[in-house]
C-alpha cells in the first residue's frame, strides 16, 4: 500500500513517517522544504510545494491507496487546513482514492459530544487562544462531511513529545482522557487507522491516560 502524508516534516508527521514504513507501507510525502526531511528510505516519493495547489497534489497523489494530513496549525496561515481541504477533495475523486484521516483537535465541537471535565478546558483554552484556528478546522470538517469520502478527522487534545506509550482512550463522542497525547502515540492511532476501517466519516476524540 502507498499512502501519501501531507506535513511529513511537522513534529506530528516525522513520527508518522516511521510509524508508517515500520507496518511496511511505502509514502509518496509533501514537503515546503526537503531539507527538513531527517531520512528518506528508498521508494519513498518526495514532493515539493504547497498543500493548497492542484498541481501540486495531483504528482502527490499518483498511485496512492490512502492519504494522511499531518499538517499542522499555523498562526501566519489560519485557513491552510480548509484551503487545503478545498483542493485537495476534488483532487481524490480525480484519482480514484476514497480514504482520507486527517488531524483535528479536541477544541472543536460537534453535534453529540460528551466531554468530561479535562477536554472541556482544554476545549475553552483553546478556542479562546486559537479561535481562528479552530474556526478554520471546522470548516475543514464541513467540507469533508459534504464529500463522499470515507474520511476521519482525529481530534486530540495538546500534542507533546515523548515516546508512545499504547495508554491512550479514544471514542466518537466521548472526550475521556486527560489533557495531553505525545505525537508518537497520536501517529501510532492514525497508523493503526490506515489498517482497520473504524470510525469512517467520523471525528474521534483520542487522549493519553
Amino acid at each position: 500500500m502507498r499512502i501519501a502524508l501531507l506535513g511529513a516534516t511537522g513534529r506530528s508527521g516525522q513520527e508518522l513517517v516511521p510509524a508508517l514504513l515500520d507496518r511496511g507501507y511505502r509514502l509518496n510525502v509533501l514537503v515546503r522544504d526537503p531539507a527538513k526531511l531527517v531520512a528518506v528510505p528508498n521508494g519513498t516519493n518526495v514532493i515539493t510545494g504547497s498543500s493548497d495547489a492542484p498541481d501540486v497534489l495531483d504528482r502527490l497523489l499518483t498511485d496512492v491507496d490512502v492519504v494522511i494530513s499531518a499538517l499542522g496549525p499555523d498562526k501566519k496561515d489560519p485557513t491552510l487546513q480548509s484551503r487545503t481541504a478545498e483542493v485537495l477533495i476534488p483532487a481524490m475523486e480525480r484519482h480514484g482514492i476514497t480514504r482520507f484521516i486527517g488531524i483535528s483537535g479536541e477544541g472543536v465541537d460537534l453535534p453529540g459530544d460528551n466531554k468530561n471535565l479535562v477536554a472541556k478546558v482544554v476545549t475553552f483554552g483553546i478556542q479562546h487562544i486559537a479561535g481562528a484556528m479552530v474556526q478554520d478546522k471546522f470548516r475543514e470538517y464541513e467540507l469533508f462531511t459534504a464529500s463522499n469520502l470515507d474520511w476521519t478527522l482525529v481530534r486530540p487534545p495538546r500534542l507533546k513529545q515523548g515516546r508512545a506509550t499504547g495508554r491512550i482512550t479514544h471514542g466518537a463522542h466521548d472526550a475521556t482522557g486527560s489533557s495531553t497525547i505525545t505525537r508518537a502515540d497520536l501517529a501510532e492511532f492514525i497508523a493503526e487507522l490506515t489498517e482497520h476501517p473504524d470510525y469512517l466519516q467520523q471525528a474521534p476524540f483520542v487522549a493519553g491516560i
